[in-house]
């Protein structure tokens, strides 16, 4: 008997296919627990061979049963014929349905013999999300043959490349090393790398004839070395070894700190005491007749006001006070010069460099002054006081206002907006608040209709703030013609560098928030767009990509002017105008309300009133 597909299971049909799409070879158990491959393109033959034996054997045995009625009271033919018709028609049958995980099983009822049927194959593992540095990604798999679902597993994250130098730091200043994701999965990351100065360390000791120097590195002489000066030391006293007579001068001699020592066979008295004022005429002179100093120089001689500096010169005290030669003295204070020059009392010193005081305050290199306050620099940038710093990057101040990274400023009347990046695009996170100047936006006055003035106002109130403005197509568009290009480029009333999107970035936003059909008009994007708030009189949304559409409401006017209008949806509902006209009265909008999950597409007339979401321009 031949088998009619079309009458079989789903799920035998689709096992029979795709054996029939491998190798055709079905593994059947025989009732003695034998197994044996039998080719699907002999099962007909078989069938046919099988019928026919039967056929000869019912006969023979009808035969039989005849000849020996007599001998029997039984009914051996109508045994077979009960048998027989047990077997009729289809007798396979699937007692385990084949899939990916396992073999399928058919079992003949009749005969208990079973074919097996070989385990389905997967298909590649496919990326649905990939994965980057930050974050893991996504990647499935399905079933060849087989409506079971699909497979996911996750893709581990990427692994970020080593930190390179991508500006040199030295001790006077910091650098960078930036680190990339493979293929720019992620945006590449930077930090600050900075060196420190080696310890001072003593490279010429100071003694009682000269000035002694410190010296400091850099590693790796990222920075040419600094030194200073250390100060000379100075001598005891001296010791008579030999009292002077009166033909003959005193000898003795004196000792340096360091252990050097000085001998002398000429001392000569200083004044009137032989109290330790002895001094040698030849380095020597007698101070204000009570002191012994050395020359300065080649024999110069200085005051009780002055001291010789590194042996050579003479200088005035600095407020009773010696310096060395890398120090000065700024109005009676010693201070250390600044790459060799000397400042004001109104400049500082910052790693070599004279710089002003900001105010009374001084400040590193990474910092600099404004208009008297000290600021850190913004990416090595200085910044006006109409500019603020924001992640590294100078902005400009919306008013006096400064702002997130995740928001912008409409510089046209000062007003901050959030945004947030779907789908490689950046939408607005809020509905726009601008009161144009043709006085043709308005504020929700409530779910109630509109009559006289209460119907033509364009003043502010508490639900601009919240819900944005509610705008006609024309003043959306700013008077420009339809686009339903992806990006629209009609900037319509978005501010400098946004537009009013497109019919068909619409749908694109939609497809990547769980809607679905050819324009994203079924699924669960409303859904996904509403923001988890209790505006929503109902069936608060999830908020996925942080889009957070609040029920904004709309305002209706079917007869103009505006005292044939009303007011309607706020709390229930939201819609938006995009830059595409359906006809030459009605635009194509979206909209979404609390008591459906979908982001619904359809057109009304341009006089209606409607929120307007912006789109940045690429």
């Amino acid at each position: 008997m031949k088998k009619n597909f079309f009458a079989l299971p789903f799920a035998v049909f689709a096992t029979i296919f795709y054996s029939c799409m491998s190798d055709g070879i079905d593994t059947v158990t025989l009732p003695d627990g034998r197994r044996s491959d039998v080719s699907s393109n002999s099962a007909e033959s078989s069938s046919s061979d099988a019928s026919s034996s039967s056929e000869n054997t019912v006969s023979s045995s009808s035969s039989d049963a005849s000849s020996s009625s007599e001998d029997t009271d039984s009914s051996p033919s109508s045994e077979i014929s009960s048998s027989s018709s047990d077997c009729v028609g289809e007798s396979w049958k699937m007692t385990t349905i084949v899939n990916c995980e396992r073999d399928g099983v058919e079992t003949n009822t009749c005969t208990g013999e079973t074919r097996i049927f070989p385990q389905l194959k997967w298909s590649v593992w496919t990326p649905k999300t990939p994965a980057t540095c930050e974050s893991e990604g996504e990647e499935t798999r399905t079933c060849l043959a087989d409506l079971s679902l699909p497979q996911m597993q996750a893709i581990p994250k990427l692994v970020w490349g080593e930190w390179k130098t991508t500006a040199a730091a030295t001790c006077e200043g910091k650098g960078v090393e930036t680190r990339t994701c493979p293929d720019n999965a992620s945006p590449a990351q930077t930090r600050e790398i900075e060196l420190k100065w080696e310890d001072w360390k003593i490279t010429t000791p100071a003694t009682c004839e000269r000035e002694g120097v410190y010296t400091r590195t850099c590693p790796g002489n990222a920075s040419p070395a600094q030194t200073q000066a250390i100060s000379q030391l100075v001598w005891g006293k001296w010791l008579i070894d030999i009292q002077a007579t009166q033909n003959t001068h005193a000898k003795g001699h004196r000792l340096c700190p360091n252990g050097d020592r000085d001998d002398k066979s000429d001392l000569t008295l200083c004044g009137t005491s032989q109290d330790n004022v002895l001094y040698t005429p030849e380095k020597e002179f007698c101070q204000d007749g009570t002191t012994v100093k050395e020359f300065c120089g080649n024999k110069t001689t200085y005051t009780s006001t002055q001291f010789c500096q590194n042996g050579t010169t003479v200088k005035d005290l600095c407020g009773n006070k010696t310096y060395t030669s890398t120090e000065f003295c700024q109005n009676g204070t010693v201070k250390e010069l600044c790459g060799n020059k000397t400042y004001a009392s109104d400049e500082f010193c910052q790693e070599g460099t004279v710089k002003e005081l900001c105010g009374d305050k001084t400040y590193s290199s990474n910092q600099f002054c404004q208009n008297g306050t000290v600021k850190d620099l913004c990416g090595n940038k200085i910044y006006t006081s109409t500019e603020f710093c924001q992640d590294g990057t100078v902005k400009e101040l919306c008013g006096d206002k400064t702002y997130l990274s995740n928001q912008f400023c409409d510089f046209r009347d000062n007003k901050l907006y959030k945004f947030v990046t779907i789908n490689g695009k950046v939408w607005m996170a809020e509905n726009l608040n601008h009161r144009t100047s043709n006085g043709a936006s308005r504020c929700h006055q409530g779910n109630s209709a509109a009559t006289g003035t209460y119907g033509t106002s364009d003043a502010d109130n508490a639900n601009c703030a919240t819900y944005g403005r509610l705008y006609n197509w024309a003043t959306a568009m700013n008077n420009a013609a339809s686009s339903n290009a992806n990006p629209s480029g009609r900037q319509g009333v978005c501010p400098t560098g946004w537009h009013l999107p497109s019919d068909a970035e619409w749908t694109a936003l939609s497809l990547a928030s769980g809607g679905s059909g050819a324009n994203g008009n079924q699924g669960t994007a409303g859904q996904a767009l509403k923001a988890k708030s209790t505006l929503w009189y109902t069936n608060t949304g999830t908020d996925l990509h942080g889009f957070s559409a609040l029920p904004s409401g709309s305002y209706s006017c079917d007869d103009c002017p505006f005292n044939q209008a009303y007011y309607n949806d706020l709390n229930y509902g939201a819609a938006w105008w995009t830059s595409t006209q359906q006809n030459t009265s009605e635009a194509w909008l979206r909209t979404v309300y609390g008591a459906v999950n979908i982001l619904n597409r359809t057109y009304y007339l341009k006089t209606y009133l409607y929120s307007v979401r912006c789109v940045r321009d690429n």
